[in-house]
């Protein structure tokens, strides 16, 4: 049995500051596991849970709620007072998703201020993306509030890691059957919202053109890389919501029962959908390369662009305006000054002459004329 893997969340502010360079990154090659090896997960299950600084024990406020136990520091106990009825809805509400059947142990949610208490708490680094980590088979949780971002993406990286520790609650015998990018894929699902979707990584254009990694590269952990990483659970949340949008949004837990039974993840896809697990990833990327993605996905590039050259260009254009404008004025003045040297053409007095000004009617006639009329 391989050892449980840790689960994370995503920070809005660190994806946004990578968007603005993540056209020079390179796409990542094999990928690292973004989860702890077997000795490294050994190691932190040697050591006590939710073991903290001497010095800042002090600081800690405790509390709990239905099924799970809270601490934070003092500074973040007005919020873990607050988000404790819904924490204990969302598990509730995780646990039917998923069709967990109780008694459940309770489970432990460590509050800290930022990605170098999250660090401190794990007792271990942590990448860049990470604003939250579930340990399903410690029981434990811990979320840095100022990495995850608002309320909203505060409920949002709450449902997802919450969802991870329901998970196992179908016992280890599941967990381990499960692929990553489908533990990730479920998580964003119920969280409804796209893990790393801030940073809009391509899989529709990388479809289209065949250079879409396969599922297989993140079976089991996610690479180091942001884009990497948010690459393989966009893939996770297209492959469980096209399940639930073609099956129902039982056949997630219809697949759990039948993988508890001694089912293999494939040969549950089999006997519950009739189709392997192959078929449905072909199926996935074709609708992924359709035109359809591929306009949802460049439509707001091409926004983008447009947004940007009307930028650019608006100094031209009001360069442009401008220059028409003096010459509007100077071609005014001009005329101005031509009605000025004219008294007459300015006072309307000057009418042009009506008719030939060659003849007029008191002219004598022509001698050709009255002799031709003499003589004839």
């Amino acid at each position: 049995m391989r050892a449980a893997r840790a689960t994370t969340s995503a920070s809005t502010a660190d994806a946004l500051r990578v968007i603005l360079f993540a056209a020079l990154l390179a796409w990542p090659g094999a990928p690292r596991s973004s989860f702890p090896q077997p000795a490294a997960v050994a190691a932190a299950a040697a050591r006590p849970t939710g073991a903290q600084d001497p010095a800042a024990a002090s600081d800690l406020v405790q509390g709990e709620g239905a099924g799970f136990h809270w601490q934070s520091p003092a500074g973040l106990a007005a919020t873990a007072r607050r988000f404790a009825p819904e924490v204990e809805g969302i598990l509730a509400d995780a646990r039917g998703w998923l069709g967990a059947v109780g008694p459940f142990e309770p489970v432990r949610l460590e509050w800290v201020r930022d990605r170098e208490e999250l660090a401190a708490a794990l007792q271990r680094p942590v990448r860049d993306w990470f604003a939250a980590v579930a340990l399903p088979f410690e029981r434990r949780m811990v979320i840095a509030v100022q990495v995850a971002g608002g309320e909203d993406r505060l409920r949002l990286t709450l449902r997802h890691e919450i969802l991870h520790l329901a998970m196992a609650d179908r016992g280890p015998a599941v967990w381990e059957q499960l692929p990553a990018w489908f533990h990730e894929g479920c998580a964003e699902v119920f969280a409804g919202d796209v893990y790393l979707g801030q940073l809009g990584a391509p899989v529709a254009w990388r479809a289209f053109t065949g250079e879409l990694e396969p599922l297989q590269r993140f079976e089991d952990g996610f690479p180091a890389s942001t884009l990497g990483a948010a690459t393989g659970y966009r893939l996770g949340h297209e492959f469980v919501s096209r399940l639930q949008r073609l099956f129902g949004q039982r056949i997630v837990p219809e697949i759990l029962a039948a993988v508890e039974s001694g089912r293999s993840f494939d040969g549950a896809l089999i006997d519950l959908t009739g189709l392997s697990l192959i078929t449905h990833e072909t199926a996935m990327r074709d609708q992924l390369a359709s035109m359809s993605s591929l306009a949802g996905e460049i439509y707001p590039q091409l926004f983008l662009a447009f947004a940007l050259l009307m930028i650019v260009s608006l100094p031209v254009v009001r360069a442009a305006r401008r220059r028409k404008k003096r010459e509007f004025e100077d071609r005014w003045a001009s005329d101005d000054s031509r009605a000025r040297m004219h008294p007459a053409l300015e006072s309307g007095l000057w009418r042009e002459p009506q008719g030939d000004s060659t003849t007029s009617g008191d002219e004598e006639p022509d001698a050709l004329e009255g002799w031709v009329e003499d003589e004839w």
